[in-house]
């Protein structure tokens, strides 16, 4: 009965001083206790009481053991009779008023004061500081670890942070791009622990391909690899977590040769299926002008007709265009004539009176063309039959002078190129060639050789017409037309001037208001007369 009385009393006493001391400041002094492990920041805890008192107070912590409720921190006794619960340290008696049953229940997470240590005596061995709440989660156990920034105050070690780690694949491993063309780079990163700060990327050789971004915080990662020059480098991806590189993977970025292209001026062109000329971003102002057909010295870029199917003027990431703004003049339409302007066609047309020159061996001799000959209407006309003599060459340079002008009409044969053809009085001399094919639907090609070059001249002029193909020869030089080309059977491109392509067509055909001004009139299918006339 008596054990009851106190309890009794105990609990009506309870409430009054909670009520008067909650208010009072009751810090938790922290010190090392002597039993921690080596290694470990734990430490006990001894309550102050920082109030006017003309007498230390006894402070008490509960330890959780049923044999000995109460543990004096400051003398190292205890009192059962002074704390009523037994539970792990959810209890502490107030300072001053031990000896009236004064213990009041923390919870487990309790305010910090302004220097960041905790308001109890709660044992705990880990506890987080709260700098926006000011306030410490603690887990209650034997000792308890510092809680918060507060000068001078011993600190717990915190529970270690797992390393950061990951692994990263660079794709595609193998990246192939050309001069001023660029490639996509991406990271796939797949984390272990931490997060991602970044993924860094670098180019072994930036005199090969360079890397943009350099680094990149957004994922998906990437980057984009730009061709500087012919080669091959490699591009490594560092992922960056905690300030520091935790995996990488590498990429082979392979940078080839810009491809061929080719070019007009102030020329039309047209073509029964698609328009391409992929033009490398490498092509650019003031030195390549990015445009399939340029002005001419009108002021005006010719028209580019194509049939329902491709026109496309760009290689990678350039930005070739069929020509300059705002003549940006692209028709996608379907072409027919009435008339097929094929041999048959240009033989039909030519007066009675008009005598043939007749080649009579395969290699003929460029120069040949120069002088000779039977002029009839102003031209020298010239035949050749296939059927008996087979492929015709013209071998060597062809340089027509003054009012020299040339006819040649090719029947059922190819003819091959194996000089430059030239005229050297525009407005003056002229030359046309024309190949049919055989009787069975074959031959009927120009190609012309590979070698036929002029560096800063045109390599062939006039008027060329195939029932075949045009080839103009798998070579490494530029050809360049002044004229007008035509074939039934279509225009090979087959120049590649490798490294000069990043800003050199293979092909370039300039159209010749000269050449079709004396264009041979028996040949219209009007009869048209030039003649100037007053505005």
């Amino acid at each position: 009965m008596k054990a009851l009385n106190k309890f009794g009393h105990w609990l009506f006493l309870l409430l009054p001083l909670f009520l008067v001391f909650s208010t009072k400041a009751v810090y938790a002094q922290i010190e090392p206790h002597p039993a921690c492990p080596s290694g470990q920041a734990c430490y006990l805890t001894r309550v102050i009481n920082q109030h006017t008192c003309t007498t230390c107070p006894k402070a008490w912590l509960c330890t959780g053991n049923p044999s000995r409720a109460c543990y004096n921190a400051l003398h190292g006794t205890g009192d059962n009779s002074l704390c009523l619960g037994q539970g792990p340290c959810r209890y502490m008696c107030i300072p001053g008023r031990e000896n009236e049953g004064g213990c009041v229940a923390f919870s487990a997470t309790v305010p910090c004061n302004t220097a960041g240590v905790c308001r109890t005596t709660i044992k705990f061995t880990s506890c987080t500081y709260d700098t926006g709440s000011g306030a410490c989660a603690v887990n209650p156990v034997e000792y308890m670890g510092c809680c918060g920034p507060g000068s001078g105050t011993p600190t717990g070690t915190a529970p270690p942070t797992p390393t950061p780690s990951c692994t990263v694949d660079l794709l595609p491993a193998t990246a192939p791009t050309s001069v001023g063309s660029a490639v996509t780079l991406t990271a796939s990163v797949t984390i272990g622990s931490g997060t991602v700060d970044s993924v860094n990327f670098v180019s072994t050789d930036t005199g090969i391909a360079t890397v943009n971004p350099a680094s990149d915080s957004t994922a998906v990662y990437s980057t984009q690899a730009t061709g500087v020059a012919n080669g091959t480098t490699t591009v490594t991806a560092n992922v960056i977590m905690g300030g520091a590189s935790r995996c990488s993977d590498t990429a082979s970025v392979e940078v080839l040769a810009a491809g061929p292209w080719w070019q007009v001026r102030d020329a039309d062109v047209t073509s029964g299926g698609d328009v391409v000329s992929p033009i490398p971003a490498t092509c650019s102002l003031p030195v390549c002008d990015p445009v399939l057909n340029l002005q001419g010295t009108g002021g005006f870029p010719g028209i580019a007709l194509y049939s329902g199917l491709t026109a496309d003027f760009q290689a990678g990431s350039g930005t070739g265009t069929v020509a300059e703004a705002p003549y940006g003049w692209l028709v996608n339409s379907s072409y027919s004539s009435s008339k097929i302007y094929d041999l048959s066609y240009f033989l039909r047309q030519i007066p009675p009176d008009v005598t043939f020159t007749e080649i009579d061996s395969p290699t003929y001799n460029g120069g040949d063309f120069n002088s000779g000959g039977s002029p009839a209407r102003g031209y020298v006309w010239y035949h050749y039959n296939g059927a008996t003599l087979g492929d015709m060459t013209i071998s060597g340079n062809v340089n027509l002078t003054g009012s020299r002008k040339v006819v040649l009409l090719v029947e059922g044969a190819d003819l091959y190129i194996t000089g430059r053809i030239n005229i050297q009085s525009y407005g003056s001399g002229y030359f046309m060639v024309v190949v049919g094919k055989d009787a069975n639907g074959l031959k009927g090609n120009i190609i012309v050789d590979p070698s036929v070059s002029h560096p800063t001249q045109p390599s062939i002029e006039g008027v060329y017409l195939a029932e075949g193909e045009f080839r103009t020869g798998a070579g490494t030089n530029q050809l360049r037309v002044r004229g007008a080309v035509a074939a039934y059977d279509g225009i090979v491109l087959e120049r590649d001037l490798e490294a000069e392509n990043a800003d050199t067509p293979a092909e370039y055909f300039e159209y010749a208001p000269d050449i079709i001004a004396t264009f041979p009139q028996v040949f219209t299918s009007r009869r048209m007369r030039w003649k100037e006339v007053a505005p």
